[in-house]
């Protein structure tokens, strides 16, 4: 039983980000007990603008934001600082909205690079003002910039405020789509420019995010101005026209072979064009994206590996090859195993769901998931309610007719934090029968190891 799948927003999402659906997993899954498992993952978080990454989601394309493991600033920068262009709340209160995207519309180039990158840095983690770019008609000039016979930094600042207003704002999504963003930003994505393909692969994640929700900043941390437009049709057809344009494929050859920060935002974008989306799973699993998102998920930091375990999440849900890819990959299962650990919150309720994903499509990994047994059971003492949710059923599945690993859960505490985690978390536990089950296997594996 894995639950939903995660979508990859940026910025904002509580932590699912990488969206939220509906238990604000790793965002996004939803599921059920373990046979149907119908978990997917959502999206992934926005991009975050600014200094230091934050959150799950694509890479940020902040220049200057640092590439340390820690997603906190510590490495060396991609890009140059630069002055920060972000107007002031009086600038934009008295139509200065309005003027930024006049300033798009204008024949020289540096005055539309300037009016982008303002927009960008006023829409960064900004709802408000991506609702003023919406109200101002500002996406569809930003599309036409990205198609229009610019330069490439003129494009690729156009993709970075695209990035930014459709974080958290669906409506400006959906005008995106229908204004045809996806061909000149797939297109992008095979640029000799580092920026270009990250700031592409960043903006292609944020606009095909498939939220759902309602009303003006709504349980999902979406605004959508006047409220719930039903547009998920849109969003759906944006997922489909990127695998029609070959994107599924592009993203994939970029977190094998792209730069770190482009790998990054490559497999957020991944993760969001899977959600609810067989079709992208399917183009997936036929490009080989298990390998190239194993590899990230080894090298990359704490932010990348959110993504790459978000997708990986995603690529699984009723994608029977997609899981046994993983399980055949030499290393899939123990580097899963590893960043049970040492991952964040959303990388370990990931890995942990990733896991229990592979053991129920195939029972015979049994005992090479012995070792996971202890991190997984850290997980259900200290983790987050979803991971704790994830390492339940995933022990589950682990010690059915495997006494070694039985014997395992009981040396490390399982049977009680078991118990525990019954007791505390039964009331929103998507499957009380998965409760009970895990249950009667703690009592009958107590009595069991009692009398050895």
């Amino acid at each position: 039983m894995c639950f939903g799948e995660q979508r990859v927003q940026h910025p904002p999402d509580k932590r699912p980000r990488l969206g939220d659906p509906g238990l604000n997993m790793p965002q996004w899954q939803s599921g059920q007990v373990a046979a149907n498992n119908q978990d997917q993952r959502g999206m992934m978080p926005p991009p975050t603008w600014g200094g230091a990454r934050g959150m799950p989601g694509a890479a940020s394309n902040q220049p200057g934001s640092g590439v340390g493991p820690s997603g906190g600033g510590g490495g060396a920068s991609l890009f140059p600082m630069q002055r920060s262009l972000a107007p002031p709340p009086m600038f934009l209160a008295a139509g200065g909205m309005d003027v930024l995207v006049d300033m798009m519309q204008n024949s020289d180039p540096a005055n539309q690079k300037q009016a982008a990158q303002v927009v960008f840095e006023a829409c960064n983690d900004n709802p408000t003002n991506q609702q003023l770019v919406k109200d101002a008609g500002g996406v569809q000039r930003m599309v036409q910039m990205l198609q229009a016979d610019n330069t490439p930094e003129v494009k690729t600042k156009a993709a970075d405020a695209i990035a930014a207003a459709c974080a958290q704002n669906r409506d400006n999504r959906v005008e995106a789509l229908q204004a045809n963003a996806l061909e000149p930003l797939v297109r992008m994505l095979e640029a000799g420019n580092v920026q270009t393909q990250e700031s592409a692969a960043n903006a292609l994640a944020n606009v095909i995010i498939p939220r759902v929700g309602g009303g003006i900043n709504g349980p999902d941390g979406d605004n959508f101005g006047s409220g719930d437009h039903g547009d998920k049709k849109e969003i759906v057809e944006g997922q489909n026209a990127l695998n029609d344009l070959g994107g599924v494929t592009k993203l994939i050859h970029l977190v094998e072979n792209g730069a770190p920060r482009v790998k990054e935002a490559a497999a957020a974008a991944i993760a969001n064009a899977m959600v609810d989306n067989q079709a992208n799973r399917q183009a997936f699993q036929e490009a080989g994206g298990v390998g190239p998102l194993i590899s990230l998920l080894k090298s990359g930091d704490l932010q990348a590996q959110e993504h790459a375990t978000t997708a990986l999440w995603n690529a699984m849900v009723d994608n029977e090859q997609t899981k046994n890819d993983l399980i055949q990959h030499p290393q899939g299962l123990q580097v899963l195993v590893q960043v049970l650990s040492s991952g964040t919150e959303v990388t370990q309720e990931s890995a942990a769901g990733a896991i229990w994903k592979a053991c129920v499509a195939d029972p015979t990994i049994k005992d090479r998931l012995f070792v996971a047994i202890p991190g997984l059971v850290q997980l259900l003492k200290k983790g987050s309610p979803g991971a704790q949710t994830q390492a339940a059923g995933a022990l589950r599945s682990a010690c059915i007719n495997s006494v070694a690993n039985k014997k395992q859960l009981n040396r490390f505490g399982g049977i009680s934090a078991l118990v525990c985690f019954r007791n505390v978390f039964s009331s929103r536990f998507p499957s009380p029968a998965l409760v009970f089950s895990l249950l009667c296997l703690c009592s009958w594996c107590h009595f069991r190891v009692s009398l050895r």
